[in-house]
């Protein structure tokens, strides 16, 4: 079964001159009429950290809100 979440870019901070890690949260709100509500429901706690070549983060902005999908690599 696939899931998925939303996330919110919390940080970008360079590693180096070719990376930068990103740092994402779970979105929450406690508006039940607003779609932050429905992912909090289902995923109301999540933190994920990546670090990437520095490029690939390009327009990636602290507060962004991105969607996250877990699929079975085979």
């Amino acid at each position: 079964m696939n899931i998925r979440a939303k996330f919110k870019v919390i940080d970008l901070q360079p590693q180096g001159e070719e990376h930068t890690s990103i740092n994402l949260m779970a979105v929450y709100s406690e508006d039940k009429t607003h779609e932050n509500y429905k992912y909090w429901k289902y995923t109301p706690s999540g933190n994920l950290m990546m670090t990437v070549l520095s490029h690939v983060l390009e327009g990636y902005e602290i507060g962004q809100e991105y969607y996250v999908t877990l699929e079975l690599a085979e």
